[in-house]
């Protein structure tokens, strides 16, 4: 680790990019962070400098992206029905203060830019009945079945289909998938 191999003093905090893992911890005494893929929560890293020395550091986190939260565990996550009646009900969600909203200049350029352009692909592929997303360290998932069928479908002059467990970057919850 290099963290360890350095001098004391040398790194303040370390932000770590594609990172599969949510972390926020500490080594040889220098706050490390890194979220975990999809953006649905972030950390916050406070440095606080006296004559040009560190004197403290605290990580906040992890904070949910999203406007409503499960009460008792402050996650917007997909849950099943059974997970749910135990989350407690869905409630408003802030941060510091400020209630977590879409910013209104970013939704209208996605409504109007970019939403038109996806229209012509956005179709029902299937109805799903269940969570479909990517099984860390599983040999199989729900998800890599349902998209090397779709593959294999698409392509039925091959006899079978491999993909990278790493290229699954969504969560489809139950419903119509488009």
């Amino acid at each position: 680790m290099l963290l360890k191999s350095i001098p004391t003093g040398t790194v303040n905090g370390v932000i770590q990019g594609h990172r599969h893992k949510f972390s926020h911890h500490w080594i040889q005494g220098v706050p490390v962070m890194g979220t975990i893929n999809l953006g649905n929560y972030f950390n916050v890293l406070y440095l606080k400098f006296y004559n040009k020395q560190l004197y403290e550091s605290h990580i906040e986190g992890p904070v949910p992206v999203c406007e409503k939260v499960f009460m008792s565990l402050r996650t917007c996550e997909y849950l099943s029905k059974d997970e749910a009646a135990k989350a407690g009900p869905l409630v408003e969600w802030e941060f510091h203060g400020q209630k977590v909203e879409a910013d209104p200049e970013v939704q209208e350029l996605f409504e109007t830019k970019w939403l038109p352009k996806m229209k012509d692909y956005l179709r029902p592929l299937v109805m799903n009945e269940v969570i479909l997303k990517k099984e860390i360290n599983a040999k199989e998932s729900k998800l890599g079945d349902f998209i090397t069928d779709l593959l294999l479908q698409a392509a039925p002059e091959h006899d079978f289909v491999i993909i990278n467990e790493g290229s699954f970057r969504t969560i489809w919850t139950p419903g119509i998938i488009q």
